[in-house]
């Protein structure tokens, strides 16, 4: 892209004397423009996947993978669960018949060891004649294009989120691509710190339960306003209460 500007020196009586003109280079201004709104569109596709109040977590993480493989250009997006150097693939968006929800593999197979070793985002465009080609990954699935992210819950490693495709990138990736997937890793994390914290906060309110209809004397549980909310059988049964 060039910009060019000019103006016209005239002498006596409006005659001509000269034109001065310059010329400037804006590619790089353009580059940086089309990078802010790309970035604005990345965004604000993944705050209304994740705003939604309408879609599970499940849906939600499904959602995101679509949105990586468009924005990253590459055709299988994975959520995994690493443990105990095992690879577990919790979500999976791409090509059928390649992957699927709960299919594990060794974590050495994976690009996503180097991830997890680092602890930071790795992106790649090409495999081919670099040192990478000698990994299990790149010779057994022929993964040519790969960028990942580290999933932390609870401040632990639990896994990573990845894309890959087996063609070249179309583009080399840049910084935008590092922090978008950083964002979305961490976005994935939370989601499943909280979906963790309400399930132990369920078995913990089961047991409670459980114990107070086991046990020989009764429990009951009331709001802020006095009203009963809850009242073990033995309760009902001493009292012909009901909490209706």
């Amino acid at each position: 892209h060039i910009t060019s500007r000019g103006a016209v020196i005239r002498g006596g009586h409006g005659r001509v004397l000269r034109i001065l003109g310059a010329c400037m280079d804006i590619t790089d201004i353009k580059r940086a423009e089309e990078q802010l709104r790309e970035n604005h569109s990345r965004l604000s596709a993944l705050h209304e996947i994740t705003s939604s109040s309408a879609l599970s977590v499940e849906s939600k993480v499904e959602n995101i993978l679509q949105l990586g493989r468009s924005t990253f250009g590459l055709l299988t997006g994975i959520a995994s669960h690493v443990q105990d150097d095992q690879f577990t693939v919790k979500f999976v968006v791409g090509p059928d018949g390649l992957l699927s929800a709960g299919m594990v593999i060794p974590l050495e197979q994976t690009f996503c060891r180097d991830v997890l070793a680092s602890g930071q985002p790795i992106a790649f465009d090409s495999v081919g004649g670099t040192e990478r080609e000698s990994h299990a990954c790149y010779q057994s699935r022929g993964i040519e294009a790969y960028i990942a992210a580290p999933i932390f819950v609870d401040g632990a490693a639990y896994g990573t989120l990845s894309f890959c495709g087996q063609d070249i990138s179309a583009a080399p990736f840049d910084d935008a691509d590092i922090g978008f997937i950083r964002l979305m890793a961490e976005w994935v994390g939370s989601e499943l710190s909280r979906s963790r914290a309400t399930i132990a906060l369920n078995e913990s309110e089961q047991r409670f339960r459980d114990i107070a209809e086991s046990a020989s004397d009764w429990f009951w549980e009331m709001d802020a306003e006095y009203h009963f909310t809850y009242l073990s059988d033995r309760g009902l049964d001493q009292y012909a209460m009901s909490i209706e």
